[in-house]
C-alpha cells in the first residue's frame, strides 16, 4: 500500500477526536518530517535576499551571536555524526 492510500484511510476518531493522536507511521516519516524542510527551502532565499540587500550588513559580535554560533555547529557535528553511524 502506499502512503498516500493510508493517509486518507485514517480514522477520524484516532487523529482529530482525542486528546492523544495517532497517526500513521508512514505519515509521521513523510507529512511531519518534510515539512519543516519545504518552509526552510521556501524562507531561506527570502532571507538570503533581505540579508544582501540590507544596508546595514554588519552584525555585532556579542556573546549572544557567538553562543548560537556555536551551538549550531555542534548541531551540525553532531547530526554529521549521528548519520554516519547509521
Amino acid at each position: 500500500m502506499s502512503c498516500v492510500y493510508l493517509l486518507s484511510l485514517q480514522n477520524a476518531n484516532e487523529t482529530w477526536y482525542t486528546e492523544t493522536p495517532r497517526l500513521s507511521p508512514c505519515f509521521q516519516k513523510t507529512v511531519l518530517v518534510w515539512t519543516p524542510c519545504l518552509f526552510l527551502w521556501v524562507f531561506a532565499p527570502l532571507e538570503t535576499y533581505y540579508i544582501l540587500h540590507s544596508k546595514t550588513r554588519n552584525i555585532p559580535w556579542n556573546w549572544l551571536n557567538i553562543s548560537k554560533l556555536v551551538r549550531v555547529q555542534k548541531g551540525f557535528i553532531l547530526f554529521n555524526s549521528t548519520t554516519q553511524a547509521l
